[in-house]
C-alpha cells in the first residue's frame, strides 16, 4: 500500500469566482500555469482540455492540471453557472 504525505502541500488561491455565464462567455485556448477546479451548479459548457472535448453539466467537477491546454465555451440555450478556483502550489 502506498502512503502519500501531503503535509508540505501548500495551495495558494490564485483566482476564485462564482460565474453566471453570458452567451458570449468563453475561455480562449491557452496552456495554464495553475491547477483549475470548476464546480458546475447549473447549465452546460463545452471544455476542450489537451485536445479532448468534454460536456460539463450541473453537478460535474472539472479538474484541469497545471500545464494543460484549456479552452471552453458555453451552451447558448443552457448557460452555465459555476464556481471556479485556480490554485498554485508552492514547492
Amino acid at each position: 500500500m502506498s502512503v502519500y504525505d501531503y503535509s508540505n502541500l501548500v495551495p495558494e488561491v490564485h483566482y476564485f469566482i462564482h460565474r453566471k455565464c453570458t452567451p458570449e462567455w468563453c475561455i480562449i485556448p491557452m496552456y495554464i500555469p495553475f491547477t483549475d477546479f470548476t464546480y458546475v451548479v447549473k447549465g452546460e459548457a463545452v471544455y476542450h482540455i489537451n485536445d479532448k472535448t468534454y460536456i460539463a453539466k450541473a453537478g460535474d467537477i472539472i479538474y484541469i492540471p497545471k500545464g494543460a491546454r484549456r479552452q471552453a465555451e458555453c451552451v447558448a440555450d443552457d448557460l452555465m453557472e459555476c464556481y471556479a478556483v485556480n490554485l498554485m502550489f508552492k514547492d
